[in-house]
C-alpha cells in the first residue's frame, strides 16, 4: 500500500489512499462527481520551459466548504485530497492547487472527502478521478 508521511517529528502520520472512514451516498441521491485535469503553467519568458502545474478540479453536486472542517459530515460538501502516484500530497478547499514540480509520468488522483475526513463512497466506489501527466 502506498503511503506518505506528513507532519513533523513524532507528530508525523502515515496516510494512504484507503485509510479514512467512509460515508456512503444514499442510493436515491444525486452523487457528487469529480473530474481532475492538470494544466501546465508555461513560463512566458521561455517558451520551452514551464513554471509548474495547476491541478484543476471540477465538481458536480459537491461544495468545497473549508469553514465547516471538523464540524459536520455530509456527502455533498467538504474538501478534496490530491494524490501523486498514490501518495497524499495536499488538501484542496477550492478547485485549483499549484505544484512547482511533478514527477515524470505522474498519476494525479483527486478524491472527495467530507468535512469529518470520511471518504465519500457511491455504489461501493470512492468518489475520485485520476489523470496522467506526461
Amino acid at each position: 500500500m502506498d503511503k506518505t508521511t506528513f507532519g513533523f517529528g513524532k507528530e508525523a502520520k502515515m496516510h494512504s489512499m484507503t485509510d479514512h472512514p467512509q460515508l456512503h451516498v444514499p442510493s436515491n441521491a444525486r452523487p457528487p462527481v469529480v473530474r481532475v485535469s492538470v494544466l501546465i503553467d508555461r513560463n512566458p519568458h521561455d517558451k520551452g520551459s514551464h513554471k509548474g502545474y495547476n491541478v484543476k478540479v471540477d465538481v458536480d453536486n459537491f461544495k468545497f466548504d473549508a469553514e465547516s472542517v471538523n464540524k459536520s459530515s455530509a456527502y455533498n460538501k467538504g474538501h478534496a485530497h490530491i494524490f501523486i502516484n498514490g501518495e497524499k500530497k495536499a488538501r484542496m478547499y477550492c478547485n485549483m492547487h499549484y505544484f512547482k514540480s511533478l514527477p515524470s509520468k505522474a498519476k494525479v488522483s483527486v478524491s472527495l472527502v467530507t468535512n469529518m475526513h470520511e471518504d465519500i463512497i457511491y455504489k461501493g466506489k470512492k468518489v475520485e478521478h485520476s489523470t496522467m501527466v506526461r
